[in-house]
């Protein structure tokens, strides 16, 4: 089953990267336009952060 998802996400290498870049931007306009909501934000985009970033090491 691991070996699965490991053949997966190196396939969808690209789509990975993306994703995350997508999050980090999305995370610093919410940062930057709504200071009162980086601290309700900010577990859900560390957790979605470091998840795509396991992706990320894994797939490259």
């Amino acid at each position: 089953m691991i070996t699965r998802f490991l053949a997966v996400a190196g396939r969808r290498r690209r789509i990975i990267l993306v994703v995350a870049l997508v999050l980090s931007i999305g995370y610093l306009l919410v940062h930057v336009w709504v200071p009162s909501l980086r601290q309700r934000t900010f577990p859900a985009m560390a957790a979605a952060s470091a998840v795509f970033l396991m992706l990320g090491i894994v797939s490259s």
